[in-house]
């Protein structure tokens, strides 16, 4: 496990200095990577707590991959109830893999890390006043949703997780976020991609934030405020049978409007144009027999 550890701080290092999480785990050996990627997960899930805390912890910051490592086992142990293994193993282990690469810090590892133990309660209530600790949101992220929506920002937080982008420095500042805008909406994507559309609805609902869902082509035929409105409405088609067609997107009570009857066929109408044109029907004929009308209807509809 010490090993784990080890290459989930390497992860976490090379992501704070700039490099994607997935660039990241591909560098670690092929028999570590589940594992490593298991860990990394869940510390990139708890990464802006591990951060508060280690500020609580040691103010100075220490060395890059000692840090990471701090911050690795922060993030696996702070909530006892979600943690991976015993938090005493994780301290263990995470000792263990100082030892492995950095000895001079080992006495600081350990300190740091029995001392959290210690003051678990203490540490983890003051972290709580820290939005990026509690909702593990950049900085960035938190200010334009207090800026955007000033009654619902913490619940949005709350109902959605940002995951490693969420504790990414690259995207501390707004130039670096414009500089990776594929980025910022792919983590976005991909945070509300974890649920079915009706669980998120359900979740952003239930903490107050309004929303509503982007719909496919296939499900405005079954959206009951389309239909209700008549913007969908099934028509009988001469060809192709019982068909779905817009309707009238808006409506008037002194002159309603409706769909009576679907697109026409190539030609379907001719005749009746003609007509209200003042042609004679034997005009209408002449000009068919000589081929200017084009070819007759293959199944006119009777209008």
């Amino acid at each position: 496990m010490s090993r784990l550890l080890a290459h989930t701080a390497d992860a976490v290092r090379a992501v704070r200095a700039g490099q994607s999480l997935t660039d990241a785990l591909a560098a670690c050996p092929a028999e570590a990577r589940a594992g490593t990627q298991a860990l990394s997960f869940q510390v990139m899930r708890s990464l802006g707590r591990a951060r508060a805390l280690r500020q609580q912890l040691a103010r100075r910051d220490p060395p890059p991959w000692v840090d990471a490592l701090l911050l690795s086992a922060l993030a696996l142990v702070w909530d006892a109830q979600a943690a991976p293994y015993a938090e005493h193993t994780l301290v263990d282990q995470a000792v263990e893999a100082a030892k492995q690469r950095e000895r001079a810090h080992v006495a600081f590892v350990n300190a740091v890390l029995r001392r959290f133990l210690r003051e678990r309660e203490a540490l983890v209530q003051r972290t709580d006043a820290d939005p990026v600790a509690r909702w593990n949101h950049p900085s960035w992220w938190l200010r334009r949703l207090r800026r955007d929506w000033p009654q619902h920002w913490q619940a949005l937080c709350e109902a959605i997780d940002l995951g490693p982008i969420a504790s990414d420095p690259r995207f501390a500042t707004n130039a670096g976020r414009v500089e990776r805008i594929d980025e910022v909406m792919e983590a976005v994507e991909r945070a509300v991609a974890r649920y079915p559309t009706a669980e998120l609805l359900a979740r952003l609902d239930a903490a107050g934030v309004p929303c509503g869902p982007v719909k496919r082509v296939e499900d405005l035929f079954f959206d009951e405020h389309v239909l209700e409105n008549g913007i969908i409405v099934e028509l009988d088609h001469p060809t192709a049978g019982p068909m779905w067609t817009l309707g009238v997107p808006f409506h008037l009570s002194g002159t309603p409007l409706t769909i009576r009857r679907p697109a026409p066929l190539l030609g379907q109408h001719t005749d009746e144009v003609l007509r209200e044109l003042g042609y004679a029907p034997a005009e209408i004929a002449s000009l068919r027999a000589d081929g200017a009308l084009g070819p007759q209807p293959s199944a006119p509809v009777a209008d």
